[in-house]
């Protein structure tokens, strides 16, 4: 068994290739006259990504970031004319308005529009006091950039390992694995496997985040074959299927509960239908977990067995409300999963045919949360004035360095899931780079002549740094200790500079970094984040009666992914953090509520011309009802609705599905009632 302190050979080649880069890019750099060539080597620790393909969209961003971000630096110093209070107010708000484009997006775009904003807070520090250079550094800057990216990318397309590459489709066909692999267990009756904590069933919370994730993941393949270019809209809908398998198999839980507790049979026919669709899945699970030479003969078996399921399950009698929902149930379920593996079979290059009658999965839509977007602005610019202000009153030599650190940190912290996670983690391993700066600068660098020397010393550094930090299972430590051991150590400045000056630049890097984390421990408080977080989960309530209110449409299937998609991630990026798990059971129960309504209305549309005057008077009565009332009075309305359509036609399998779904929207709504999540009254 391999000790976990022993280096695997794709950590070693990754961290080699990763090294040799970045010296090939601080070579270059000085042989060019950059200054500040460090920027090159950190250039190319930024972009070091195991997957190609987000090497590729983070240097795109990396460079169009520079690209805006130089000249503005330029222009802002041109501007203030030698007055550093309107220099650093300028830098203020230009920082504040890419902190909150940053904010606002997702992706690699995210990252593109914070270093926009920091990239010209650097260059107008660089020479703060002497502008006569200035476009001399903005240009060196942009090069230093473009020599690492391409150093960086050079680098990979000459390794063995990025022939094969890959690494995104493999982690979109994993997701679609595990998704399949638990609805299987769920169409199967097993109960949900405890938590790794042992303190209750096993969530869907590290499901549903991972499959959010998944439309950088479509991005990243994409972006490593150019034939999938013109198809990134339909991939995408990868995330709308799985986020639908994993709501409906929450339903298939209750129905198989509800049929237990009420005594309601499900005949032979139908039960062997749910065995065979787990098998399926299963099966289809086990497939995406390897890398088989027959995918292809595989997949196209697949989706002869799920289109025959599905034609099966349409033609099946049901007799109770009960039976008529898990027929529904595992038809949306085969549904999502076929949608899902038509996916993965486009990325794997199998040109698979498509069904007219298979349902169309929208891009996802995400939301967009201003209330932070803003409050990210805020801190960056105040934080940004602070250190400007320290600076200019104390007249501190590291004081360039503080600010410019001051915006790097609060910038890349604003976009990161955990902020004070990371902030904390960023200025601990820049403790450590400091420390091996000083100490390399002290001991090593004035024995080696030649720049070239220190370049390979330094290549030595980055690689120990990316495996240890590995082996610590935290790779952000490998950044945070390259950025500032890079900035410190530069050969350019050690050579010309004094031990004491080099001590100064230090500290000044390392008390950016702590302004930083400070400020995001300070504001906004954890108090405010949690409150924040609940009132989301309101919202994501609030939001009920406004999808009862719209009319009926083509669009209503689309809207009811959209939705879906938009709320689970409020649910998980937003909310999920300050919420308990009760509460966040209730929220996921109003997201079912609101996707079930939207297929309760989408199924009156098909339906209406197959309803008899007396169902569809009924029907329309329901939904003009459900209008005028709050949500939290609907149960009874619901309930009467499904008796009065019980005297009518009760045979009829439309009206037997469109009461299954009243029941199920019912159901959930008596499981919040008693939950102190609801929409407002």
């Amino acid at each position: 068994m391999r000790s976990t302190w022993i280096p695997s050979r794709g950590l070693v080649t990754f961290a080699g290739r990763t090294a040799l880069a970045a010296a090939l890019g601080l070579l270059c750099a000085i042989l060019a006259g950059l200054h500040e060539p460090h920027w090159a080597a950190w250039t190319v620790v930024s972009l070091a990504l195991p997957a190609r393909g987000d090497s590729l969209l983070k240097s795109l961003d990396r460079a169009l970031g520079t690209a805006v971000g130089a000249p503005v630096g330029v222009l802002v110093v041109l501007v203030a004319h030698g007055n550093a209070p309107l220099l650093v107010g300028l830098l203020a708000v230009w920082l504040a308005a890419c902190v909150y484009a940053g904010a606002s997006l997702r992706n690699y775009r995210a990252y593109g529009a914070v270093l926009a904003g920091y990239s010209a807070v650097i260059i107008a520090m660089s020479l703060s006091g002497d502008s006569a250079q200035l476009f001399e550094v903005g240009k060196d800057r942009c090069v230093g950039v473009l020599v690492g990216i391409t150093c960086g990318l050079l680098v990979i397309d000459f390794s063995r390992e990025s022939v094969h590459g890959g690494l995104a489709v493999r982690r979109i066909r994993h997701a679609i694995s595990a998704a399949c692999a638990w609805s299987a267990d769920r169409l199967a009756g097993l109960p949900r496997p405890r938590a790794i904590d042992g303190t209750g069933p096993q969530r869907l919370r590290r499901q549903l985040s991972d499959i959010l994730a998944l439309d950088g993941a479509v991005l990243s393949a994409a972006a490593e074959s150019p034939a999938l270019w013109t198809r990134t809209g339909s991939l995408r809908g990868v995330v709308s299927a799985l986020l639908s398998l994993l709501v409906v198999s929450r339903g298939i839980e209750r129905n198989f509960e509800a049929a237990a507790s009420q005594g309601n049979a499900i005949s032979d026919e139908i039960g062997e239908i749910v065995v065979e669709a787990s098998v399926l899945l299963r099966s289809i699970a086990h497939q995406l977990r390897g890398d088989s030479a027959t995918e292809c003969e595989k997949t196209a078996v697949f989706f002869a067995q799920l289109r025959a399921l599905r034609a099966t399950l349409s033609s099946a009698r049901a007799k109770t409300v009960i039976e008529r929902r898990r027929i529904d149930l595992v038809s949306a379920l085969l549904g999502a999963a076929e949608g899902a593996l038509r996916v993965s079979a486009r990325l794997t290059g199998d040109d698979e045919s498509r069904d007219a009658l298979a349902e169309s999965y929208p891009a996802p839509v995400y939301t967009r949360d201003r209330t932070y977007a803003v409050a990210a602005a805020l801190r960056a610019a105040i934080a940004l004035l602070l250190a400007g202000t320290v600076w200019m009153n104390t007249g501190w030599q590291g004081g360039p360095l503080f600010v410019a650190f001051t915006a790097i940190a609060i910038a890349l912290f604003s976009i990161r899931p955990n902020p004070r996670h990371t902030a904390v983690h960023f200025l601990a391993s820049g403790a450590v780079g400091m420390g091996a700066a000083l100490v390399f600068c002290v001991t090593v660098a004035p024995h080696i002549a030649h720049p070239a020397g220190i370049v390979l010393a330094e290549g030595g550094i980055v690689f120990l740094a990316i495996v240890l930090s590995s082996l610590l299972s935290n790779r952000f430590w490998a950044s945070g200790f390259c950025l500032v051991f890079l900035v410190v150590a530069d050969p350019a400045a050690i050579a010309h500079t004094t031990a004491s000056v080099v001590s100064g630049n230090a500290t000044g890097v390392l008390a950016g970094s702590a302004l930083a984390a400070f400020a995001f421990h300070l504001a906004p408080s954890p108090g405010f984040e949690s409150r924040r977080g609940k009132r989301r989960l309101v919202g994501i309530a609030d939001t009920i009666g406004t999808l009862i209110a719209s009319p009926l449409g083509r669009r209503t299937a689309i809207t009811h992914h959209e939705w879906q998609s938009r709320s689970i991630d409020a649910l998980v990026r937003i909310a999920l953090p300050a919420a308990s798990a009760e509460e966040v059971d209730e929220c996921m129960s109003w997201i079912e509520i609101g996707s079930e309504l939207l297929e309760l209305k989408n199924g009156l549309r098909i339906a209406a011309g197959a309803l008899s005057p007396t169902t569809q008077k009924a029907l329309d009565q329901l939904l003009s009802d459900l209008r005028d009332i709050e949500p939290h009075a609907w149960h009874a309305r619901l309930i009467a609705a499904d008796a009065e359509l019980h005297q009518t036609w009760h045979a009829d399998q439309t009206v037997l599905a469109i009461r299954a779904r009243i029941a199920e929207i019912a159901s959930l709504l008596k499981h919040v009632t008693a939950a102190g999540i609801a929409p407002a009254q």
